[in-house]
This record gives C-alpha cells, sequence and structure tokens, in this order.
C-alpha cells in the first residue's frame, strides 16, 4: 500500500497529480512537497538534481562577480 497526501494544508497548491489522480507535488512560497520512490534510479537522480540546484540557489550570494 503506498502513502500519499489526503488533505493539502492551508496555503499550499497541489502542481502535480499521478494519472490515477493521487497528489504527487504541493507548494508553498519556497517549499515543496513530492511523492517520490528512493529506490528507483529515476526518482533519485531527480532528488539529486533538486539538491544540487537548492544548494546552488542558496549559496549564489556568496559568488563575488
Amino acid at each position: 500500500m503506498s502513502k500519499a497526501i489526503k488533505d493539502v494544508a492551508p496555503g499550499f497548491r497541489i502542481v502535480a497529480r499521478c494519472d490515477d489522480g493521487t497528489i504527487e507535488g504541493i507548494e508553498k512560497d519556497n517549499v515543496i512537497g513530492v511523492q517520490w520512490h528512493p529506490e528507483s534510479v529515476l526518482d533519485m537522480e531527480i532528488f539529486e538534481g533538486f539538491v544540487t540546484k537548492k544548494h546552488a540557489t542558496e549559496h549564489r550570494n556568496d559568488i563575488i562577480y
């Protein structure tokens, strides 16, 4: 049995759904929530890409032009 979001918290909006209607992504301001499977190579690549992008975004003010 899979776990998934049933009710979205106030202020969050649904940004991704599966073909069967399952909520797979939500966001509010700079907060996101996603349904993912770490055992899936593709999902892990997406997660690693997100972490890399987030890290770069957090440190962009450290760059001297």
